[in-house]
């Protein structure tokens, strides 16, 4: 803060141009006017110019503090407008926010339920999936019971031997591609706290192919029943077939021909099993996709429960002093508001010592025996002690 320059009370001289040689070149010109009237004699005029001198300076000088003061208490408004407006839009901001919080956990709400609707339907897709595998286990069954009866007609044994490896290397293709979907779910996976509101959809459209999955399950079951049927027609069908057999038995021709395609079956059975290795290995990788695929899942709702933790702590701390660091933004907003009040209650102190000196002050023009001891506490003592512990509030 700039100090007030000596010029602006006086310049030291008559005809200065500072507040105090204005003022007292206007009394001295009063003064003069009524000394030459005769309205004031040679005593009373220096005691009324002595009283004029002092009641001037102290005018001035009050003057000149008044208008220093009331730029500074202006210069303070200003900040303290800007301050509230900082203020205003803080809460604007945390107002904001507080919405898109609010709004966020609308989307998670739902997301879960989506997730659970989607649960759901894979749970009764498993069942769906159980009774298909109850059903194939029926048709390995009867399956067996064909093979069993086929060993008298190798030759059909082995044209169905060979569809049968034409469906083993389908159902490898089918491992592999369920491979690829598990790895593209895995990366998908590490974006997904990015992309939890696209994600929702993604979930109702699984939802949906989940449901129409299901429907196709049911609609397998009902295919794996007719081939059941077929199975058990084919069956009836090969043993008349070895009725046959046996009667045809006897010719030597067809004792060779068998022979030759017991061979090239038990060929087929050795490429066979060579499939259904693959498929195996196929399975135990699909396996391991999905091993890692639950635990990324794992790794998202842990730090879901971290977030969720920290924005506790931040709601917490809104309303709880304990646990908040002095060096956060809700700390010093804390800071602020007690600096804030001890800033008032001076404030007040400094207004209500003002009243009393400027009290002081009147009584002093009025009478002059007023005087600055320990009782007024105005002395040089007690203005030393205050001017010092002003000094140290400000830090100067």
């Amino acid at each position: 803060m700039s100090e007030i320059p000596t010029s602006a009370l006086t310049e030291a001289k008559v005809d200065g141009t500072g507040l105090f040689d204005i003022l007292m070149q206007a009394t001295k010109a009063h003064l003069e006017q009524e000394y030459t009237k005769g309205r004031i004699k040679g005593p009373e005029y220096a005691q009324v110019y002595l009283g004029s001198l002092t009641q001037i300076l102290q005018t001035s000088a009050s003057f000149l503090l008044e208008q220093r003061k009331s730029a500074l208490e202006e210069q303070m408004l200003q900040a303290q407008i800007a301050e509230t407006n900082a203020r205003v839009l803080l809460v604007q901001a945390q107002t904001e926010l507080a919405k898109q919080e609010k709004l966020n956990a609308e989307n998670q709400w739902l997301l879960l339920a989506e997730q659970k609707a989607k649960m759901t339907a894979e749970t009764a897709l498993l069942g769906e999936q159980v009774l298909n595998a109850q059903a194939d286990r029926d048709i390995l069954t009867w399956q067996k019971q064909k093979i069993e009866a086929e060993v008298q007609i190798l030759g059909e044994q082995v044209i169905t031997a060979a569809v049968e490896r034409e469906l083993m290397e389908a159902q490898r293709d089918k491992a592999r591609n369920d491979i690829a979907i598990s790895a593209q779910q895995k990366i998908n996976l590490a974006t997904e706290n990015l992309l939890m509101i696209e994600q929702r959809a993604k979930v109702v459209a699984e939802t949906a192919m989940i449901t129409q999955q299901k429907a196709n399950a049911v609609k397998e079951g009902e295919i794996l029943s007719e081939q059941k049927l077929k199975v058990v027609a084919e069956v009836a069908m090969l043993n008349q077939q070895k009725a046959n057999a046996v009667i045809e038995g006897q010719v030597m021709t067809e004792q060779k021909i068998k022979v030759a395609a017991e061979s090239k079956l038990l060929g087929q059975n050795y490429l066979n099993a060579q499939v259904e290795f693959q498929v195996l290995e196929q399975q135990v990788c699909k396996l391991k996709a999905e091993f890692d695929l639950l635990q990324e899942q794992k790794l998202k709702v842990i730090q879901e429960t971290t977030l969720l933790g920290q924005k506790v702590q931040t709601e917490k701390a809104q309303t709880v002093a304990l646990g908040v660091d002095a060096d956060s933004v809700i700390g010093r907003q804390k800071l602020l508001y007690k600096a804030q009040t001890d800033g008032f209650k001076r404030d007040a102190e400094q207004k209500a010592a003002k009243l009393l000196v400027d009290s002081w002050n009147v009584r002093r023009t009025t009478d002059e025996g007023t005087v600055a001891d320990s009782t007024n506490m105005l002395n040089d003592a007690t203005i030393g002690r205050a001017v010092k512990k002003l000094m140290a509030g400000v830090e100067a």
